[in-house]
């Protein structure tokens, strides 16, 4: 269990690291600007600084964005869900919340107890106490109601996969081991397992410590590789696509980049496309005719 815990430990920060890497060096994705843009000082009524007639001699002198709202919306979304609670049709807003704060409160009581281990204040370690209780509960609620509404909602049973219900199970078995910690008054040897972690030094805990942190340790490993990577990913989501406004000019890095990808090839077929051209040849070619089949149909030509 110790090398188990430092094997998950450097895998979830090794691999999280690689996936965003990965996903920073990709091609520069296609810019939804979906208004309104957060950090645009029009962002009030879903403007946008390319109403002004001379907006790129304003790009040149330095627009001024608003980047406190960038932070203020990602926190809404980060702390309360505000989107999901928008488009809340299936009513999953609130056990999501659940969810997602069961895991925060475990997250934190994760660092508390590792910091009472070397520090074991009663004030420290009663808190840690008190955020794995509400984490085990919290997250009991919210991935037990998601699973009975993926199990029993016809329209989102069609396209619940069982690699979902493995995701959400996992974290319910997770919960549940953490509320088990406490409740079969087990949670006295949470300190004694991280300090065998810390130093290496085997000692002998609850089995319900010993589920709770396997489970735990299964769930940092799983991380990198797993949909939970949608938490960091957001970031992209939201700065490289959604609001990602900024204007290419002549010259400019997105320019550069933008002309570096034109030449990509692309390798599907479509009435106005063709296998083994480039992007640049695709957007520019105005000659396209329907693409046809081995009946005779016409085929297309550049």
């Amino acid at each position: 269990m110790i090398y188990f815990a430092w094997f998950s430990l450097i895998c979830f920060f090794m691999g999280s690291f690689l996936k965003l890497l990965k996903i920073n060096s990709m091609p520069l994705h296609l810019r939804a600007e979906l208004y309104p843009v957060a950090h645009d000082p029009k962002h009030s009524y879903g403007g946008s600084y390319m109403e002004e007639a001379n907006y790129v001699q304003e790009v040149k002198s330095g627009l001024k964005h608003i980047w406190i709202n960038d932070v203020i919306e990602i926190l809404k979304e980060v702390l309360f869900l505000a989107r999901v609670r928008e488009y809340n049709i299936y009513g999953l807003w609130l056990p999501s919340l659940f969810l997602h704060w069961g895991l925060y409160f475990l997250f934190g009581w994760i660092f508390l107890s590792v910091f009472s281990v070397f520090w074991p204040f009663y004030f420290l370690i009663q808190l840690s106490s008190i955020f794995g209780i509400v984490a085990g509960i919290f997250g009991v609620l919210g991935s037990f109601i998601l699973i009975l509404k993926r199990l029993f909602l016809q329209e989102l049973r069609i396209y619940t996969t069982p690699l979902d219900f493995f995701n959400l199970f996992l974290l319910l078995f997770m919960f549940l081991a953490t509320l088990s910690t406490f409740l079969f008054n087990a949670n006295h040897d949470i300190l004694m397992y991280l300090g065998s972690v810390i130093s290496f030094r085997p000692v002998n805990v609850s089995n319900f410590v010993l589920v709770q942190f396997f489970l735990f340790q299964l769930f940092l490993f799983y991380f990198p590789f797993s949909k939970f990577m949608h938490a960091p990913i957001k970031y992209w989501t939201w700065h490289a696509i959604m609001w990602d406004d900024a204007l290419t000019m002549k010259g400019n890095k997105q320019d550069l980049t933008l002309q570096e990808q034109l030449k990509y090839k692309q390798y599907w077929a479509a009435p106005h496309a063709i296998p083994g051209v480039s992007w640049a040849e695709v957007a520019t070619n105005l000659k396209v005719e329907e693409r046809g089949n081995n009946n005779g149909n016409k085929k297309t030509t550049l």
